[in-house]
């Protein structure tokens, strides 16, 4: 885990862990920071 913290536009490895159907949305953790765009 890292102690940057995520920004707009930066690429990040994801992973779902449970999708929410009723909110169409993809509940999960970011794993780590692939690229910042700084």
């Amino acid at each position: 885990y890292d102690s940057r913290t995520v920004g707009k536009k930066d690429k990040v490895s994801f992973v779902v862990t449970h999708i929410d159907e009723e909110r169409n949305v993809a509940v999960g953790i970011i794993t780590r920071i692939i690229k910042q765009s700084i």
